[in-house]
């Protein structure tokens, strides 16, 4: 490459044409790098730089042909080590001190990958398990890859032990299913969204299920019931419910929450009853039965004739199986709302239970001692403010615990729940459109 004027005043005559077209060429070069760096487009640099050196290979060692007296180790251009960015050998020194100090202590960033995919052999088939294979980067694995075998007793076990150990975050749930292919998508699914959480992804329990042997998911599901059947014979107390501030966020949220999931429940029975409705009695019949009952060949008959052979056609080869596994998808979904109401009615619970307990530890604080002969209930009275006071700071705690994330886990159930509503829908817009279209080629062709 040139790089000023003075050195293309010196060259030889011959190359005077070729250096100044060069020069145009690179001027505009770089006026376009200018343009891309403003944008911050990094493919579009990439794909510049990649046109800059195919550029430079056509000439020979990379530069613009030059006398040998010419030709200096000056104009070669190399890469920071740190930024990548590309220079003149001369200004590497410079940029060095200036880019070392910013950068060297940083650790090269890394993505961490974790990748699950669940499928389902011949084996697995008889042996009602599923394959789980699982590629990564994260370095608390020991390999990258990893083959288990999980039976659907095992998702149930983690998705319950999950809910178990993290009562902060919205466990995704798992949907009972008949079929085995329903089971397999459920289970690819569940992992899918654990897989996406920047802190379930981390979890031991996870690691369990994707690495561990048959007896440790054995052991850890027997350790799991005696928890369970430990917290089920200490009951809490009912509580009373007490009024509360409507326009709270945490309420707002859970109205919005309650609402979806009626408006998502509407849509799934209505493609439900449109499937059944189409088994029996689609529009394909009363188009004919309106042909049928004219008395002559009007215009009506042969148009509703033609619409009912075109329609009971389209509906015998409907795709039906294609729009089950759609009504499939949007329960899951609506499932996974109803798994993040119940962490707010958690949170509602807590707020409710803490309020409780420190009415309680006011009620014996102002309580006094009415005479000297009340020593047993003066007495009573410390245990009970003893006792209420220490509910009160473990409902504080529990209260706290459960609001620490609360923000940015209802923001990822948002973003993750958006993400799938948007494949969903358009894997469904797509399946219509075709219908239509068969129906117009049918009806115009």
């Amino acid at each position: 490459m040139v790089s000023t004027k003075e050195e293309l005043g010196i060259a030889q005559q011959s190359l005077i044409e070729e250096q100044q077209r060069s020069r145009q060429y690179q001027k505009q070069l770089e006026d376009i790098k200018s343009q891309i760096n403003k944008s911050g487009n990094k493919s579009a640099i990439k794909l510049l730089d990649k046109i800059i050196q195919k550029e430079t290979k056509s000439q020979p060692n990379g530069l613009i042909q030059k006398t040998r007296s010419e030709s200096s180790s000056d104009d070669l251009m190399l890469s920071c080590a740190l930024c990548h960015e590309k220079m003149r050998v001369v200004e590497l020194a410079t940029h060095s001190k200036v880019c070392s100090p910013k950068d060297a202590g940083k650790p090269l960033q890394r993505t961490e990958l974790l990748r699950v995919n669940v499928t389902c052999s011949e084996t697995d088939e008889k042996n009602a398990t599923f394959k789980v294979v699982t590629k990564t980067t994260r370095e608390d694995y020991k390999f990258s890859d990893y083959e288990v075998h999980r039976s659907e007793g095992d998702f149930e076990w983690l998705q319950s032990a999950l809910e178990e150990a993290c009562p902060e975050r919205i466990i995704p749930p798992m949907v009972s299913h008949s079929s085995l292919h329903g089971k397999m998508r459920e289970g690819q699914r569940f992992l899918s969204r654990i897989c996406a959480h920047k802190v379930l992804r981390k979890h031991h329990l996870l690691h369990l299920f994707l690495t561990g042997e048959g007896q440790d998911i054995q052991k850890a599901k027997e350790e799991l019931e005696k928890r369970k059947r430990k917290v089920s014979s200490t009951a809490d107390e009912a509580l009373k419910q007490e009024p509360c501030d409507q326009n709270a966020p945490v309420i707002k949220c859970q109205r919005y929450l309650e609402q979806f999931a009626a408006n998502l429940e509407g849509l799934i029975s209505h493609l439900e009853d449109s499937l059944n409705k189409n088994t029996i009695d689609g529009p394909g019949f009363w188009f004919k039965s309106l042909a049928d009952f004219e008395p002559a060949d009007t215009y009506l008959k042969v148009a509703t004739a033609a619409l009912s052979k075109i329609c009971i056609e389209l509906e015998n080869n409907r795709e039906t199986a294609e729009e089950k596994l759609i009504v499939n998808d949007l329960k899951s979904v609506f499932h996974y709302v109803k798994s993040a109401e119940v962490l707010l009615q958690r949170v509602q619970t807590a707020v409710e239970k803490f309020l409780f307990w420190d009415e309680q530890v006011r009620a014996y604080e102002q309580m006094k001692n009415p005479s000297s002969e009340g020593n047993t209930d003066n007495g009573n009275q410390t245990q009970k403010w003893a006792e209420a006071n220490s509910k009160c700071a473990d409902a504080k705690t529990n209260l706290e615990y459960l609001c620490n994330d609360l923000s940015p886990e209802l923001a990822h159930f948002d973003w993750r729940k958006e993400i799938e509503l948007r494949e969903i829908l358009i894997e469904y817009s797509a399946l219509r459109s075709e219908h239509f279209e068969k129906v117009q080629s049918k009806w115009f062709g």
